[in-house]
């Protein structure tokens, strides 16, 4: 009789533990469906590229906004404002929110918001952070709001993620790589992607993929590590170079080429503790010139090129011509290889065309292209040698580079040329292709450097960069006329005599100088609709 009692409570007790068994099956099978709904095959997303910065359409609990994708974010954010928009649960958890280019860590709470929705993408519950403080970032886009932050927390769960400039394409399946494509190993630092050289032996710098930075950025600190090809002009000054050219190499030996904003070691984003040392950032900018694709699984990062037609791109040239003259000189501000030449050459031919002149066709080749292009350039040095040189069009954000077409007027001279505005988040420079105050025409022209605060500024109504004009050279003289000035107190007639006939050179060499200058923003110039012109 017992034995028949166990074998009943062992037989009721091996049915709980089937329908037990079979409800858990159920919940199992429940949300693998929901996970499916949640994330669908494929999903193509748009891109609005505004302010330097890439936006998708977000949906929260029926509200229309947008938000921010960026790679270089570990997590998603939610801005300050948005509490007014959203209902969320708080959790516990209490931290800080790291911002390695504004240089603040801010106060943030875990929260988990519901009903979120990215396309066909339906998120029923998100976890995220929101942030305690307002960030001095864009609120509002094209009148909607704009949540906060699209981090890598998201996107690490598809298999493919692949940038364009107008499409973000999320995949669940493998895809695979073109044979133009250059091709990197991906790692993960800080729960972000990035990816390093391909350089056996060798200890090469870490360079994180950060789709909320415009511009490309090295630290002075890895410069020595580095492929790097700095202009000429910043030689002469006690500074760090604000710009240079890197080369990465890929898997297959292919050349990732990359214009850099150099950063003073220390300085944001590369300040402690926000960041890990002996990296680089690679900013959105590169979406001007390729298609970047993460494979999540493969561990693999390539960028395929392309080319953007909607967009000028830059050469880095300082270009200058004396009006009337067939001489075109062109000094490169953005190096792309040792061969390329360090000092103002004679411009002979542009891809294979002789040039006679800065004519239009000129113009428009040099000054308008498009990102990914390239150009042929034949050049005669100083020395009388001639040299191909070849250079690559950058997108103008990868480098924070503003260009200006200016034309010049002193006294009879008319000369027509460019300048260039270099900047980074702590210094500025202008750079014009010659002394505006002393250069004839006759001769290989100097490129003059002027930073903010040693000339006097010219204001454009349609921009955002006021251009500064060098230091006039009879102000140069005047000094070293003031230092002779100090000698007289030797008590030394001859001395005396001296400095009084320099005095007078002086004062006959320090009338004013009648020059008018004329800027335009090549954007402008380029669609000929220029309405920033300044006398």
């Amino acid at each position: 009789m017992q034995k028949q009692q166990r074998l009943r409570g062992f037989g009721t007790l091996s049915s709980g533990l089937v329908i037990l068994l079979y409800i858990a099956s159920l919940i199992v099978f429940a949300r693998f469906c929901e996970h499916l709904r949640q994330y669908p095959d494929s999903l193509q997303i748009p891109l609005r590229h505004w302010e330097r910065h890439h936006y998708i359409r977000v949906r929260i609990q029926g509200k229309e906004g947008w938000m921010v994708v960026d790679t270089g974010a570990s997590s998603t954010v939610f801005y300050k404002q948005v509490r007014q928009f959203i209902r969320y649960t708080e959790h516990q958890s209490v931290g800080r929110a790291d911002f390695a280019f504004l240089d603040r860590s801010i106060p943030a709470r875990k929260i988990t918001v519901e009903e979120v929705a990215i396309g066909n993408w339906r998120l029923p519950r998100l976890s995220a952070t929101i942030l305690g403080e307002a960030l001095p970032l864009p609120t509002h886009l094209d009148g909607s709001p704009v949540f906060g932050i699209l981090g890598y927390d998201l996107l690490r769960h598809w298999r493919v993620v692949r940038f364009t400039r107008g499409t973000l394409v999320l995949s669940k399946y493998p895809t695979s790589i073109p044979s133009s494509a250059i091709t990197f190993r991906m790692i993960e630092v800080g729960k972000t992607p990035a990816i390093y050289e391909h350089t056996p032996g060798t200890r090469a710098p870490i360079w994180l993929i950060d789709t909320g930075s415009g511009s490309h950025f090295v630290s002075t600190e890895i410069t020595e590590h580095l492929a790097i090809q700095l202009p000429s002009y910043w030689q002469k000054e006690k500074s760090t170079p604000l710009v240079g050219t890197v080369k990465l190499c890929g898997m297959q030996g292919k050349v990732l080429n990359l214009p850099v904003v150099i950063v003073p070691a220390g300085n944001p984003p590369f300040q402690k503790p926000y960041t890990i040392r002996r990296h680089g950032i690679l900013g959105n900018g590169l979406l001007h010139r390729y298609e970047m694709v993460l494979d999540n699984k493969a561990r693999r990062v390539w960028f395929v090129p392309t080319r953007v037609t909607s967009r000028r791109g830059t050469y880095g040239l300082l270009l200058s011509n004396r009006r009337g003259d067939d001489a075109v000189y062109v000094h490169f501000a953005l190096p792309q290889t040792t061969e390329t030449p360090k000092s103002a050459a004679l411009l002979r031919a542009v891809d294979g065309v002789p040039v006679k002149g800065l004519t239009d066709w000129v113009r428009k080749r040099l000054l308008c292209s498009h990102p990914g292009t390239r150009l042929h350039l034949e050049v005669e040095l100083p020395s009388g040698a001639r040299q191909e040189v070849v250079c690559e069009a950058f997108a103008p954000e990868e480098v924070r580079i503003e260009e200006y077409w200016v034309e010049t007027r002193k006294g009879s001279l008319q000369f027509q040329h460019t300048v260039l505005h270099l900047s980074n988040h702590y210094n500025s420079w202008t750079v014009y292709p010659f002394d505006i105050y002393t250069y004839r025409g006759r001769g290989v022209p100097t490129a003059q450097v002027v930073r903010d605060g040693e000339g006097r500024k010219v204001p454009l109504s349609s921009s955002n960069f006021d251009p500064v004009l060098p230091v006039p050279s009879d102000q140069r003289r005047r000094r070293s006329g003031q230092e002779r000035t100090s000698n007289r107190e030797i008590g030394q007639s001859a001395l005396d005599a001296e400095s009084h006939r320099q005095d007078r050179a002086n004062q006959r060499s320090r009338q004013p100088i009648d020059i008018q200058m004329s800027f335009r923003c090549l954007n402008c110039y380029v669609c000929s609709t220029c309405s920033c012109a300044s006398q």
